[in-house]
């Protein structure tokens, strides 16, 4: 208390609204300049990929193609992918091995590690 029991005066509650604005409006104008930049950044991957794959699409009959490039197998020969991608990733991922036996690192079946896991994490 201050003098003669008088109570202090509090403060008004006031924001400053010229400095929440003026963020407000730099964050705006931020955000739509990474927008625009993004924008164009897309467009012209796209430009890209139209380019590159223009050459690559061959002008045969689809028997006569040729094998199938990598990076589409999966969306264009699923059955390729089923009878020889995965056979040899379960076998992985359900056996054991050495991943390196110099530093003595194995693998161990998927069901296994994670038996340990839980097993671990319960105590």
């Amino acid at each position: 208390m201050s003098e003669a029991g008088e109570r202090p005066r509090q403060e008004e509650d006031t924001l400053p609204t010229g400095r929440v604005s003026m963020v407000l409006v730099a964050l705006v104008v931020l955000s739509l300049g990474c927008i625009v930049y993004a924008s164009l950044l897309l467009g012209s991957s796209k430009r890209a990929i139209r380019a590159e794959d223009a050459g690559r699409i061959p002008a045969r009959a689809p028997a006569e193609a040729g094998p199938i490039p990598p990076d589409r197998h999966l969306l264009s020969a699923p059955r390729r992918f089923v009878d020889e991608w995965l056979p040899p990733q379960r076998e992985r991922l359900e056996g054991w091995g050495w991943v390196d036996r110099e530093r003595g690192i194995v693998h161990i079946p998927i069901d296994k590690a994670m038996e340990i896991v839980a097993r671990e994490e319960g105590r």
